[in-house]
């Protein structure tokens, strides 16, 4: 439903309105049907699906074979920029920022974990996101 007011301020961060859009629970429904016609004509097609506020359990969830989503999703939750390099006069998540692949390992290792026999597929590059 698009006719909602956006949110909107005078700060320097910018404004996600994800609420609006993403991860709703008709995109399940959606979803199922898109993919149940495009097997009818490609059975051994591959689904990769873009959820990229999507954490752990709806990860999971999109990529549960016995729901017939995707059999992959891309999501960025695992990512963390080190913003001390941050250029303070500009919004910190438009910078181009180094990441902090410590965190990244310890995260990478507990999706792999929570995945596991379910998805089989982590993603840590992608040209939506700065600094990957």
């Amino acid at each position: 439903d698009f006719s909602q007011d956006f949110p909107a301020h005078g700060k320097k961060e910018s404004i996600i309105a994800e609420p609006f859009y993403a991860n709703l629970p008709q995109v399940r429904t959606y979803l199922r049907e898109f993919v149940h016609q495009l097997r009818l004509i490609k059975p051994d097609l591959l689904i990769l699906g873009e959820a990229a506020s999507a954490d752990m359990d709806l990860t999971a969830a999109y990529t549960d074979p016995q729901d017939e989503l995707c059999d992959t999703v891309v999501t960025f939750r695992y990512f963390k920029s080190l913003t001390e390099h941050a250029d303070k006069r500009l919004p910190s998540n438009l910078q181009p920022l180094p990441l902090d692949f410590g965190h990244l390992k310890e995260v990478m290792a507990t999706w792999q974990k929570h995945l596991e026999g379910i998805s089989y597929y982590l993603y840590w590059n992608n040209h939506d996101l700065h600094g990957s």
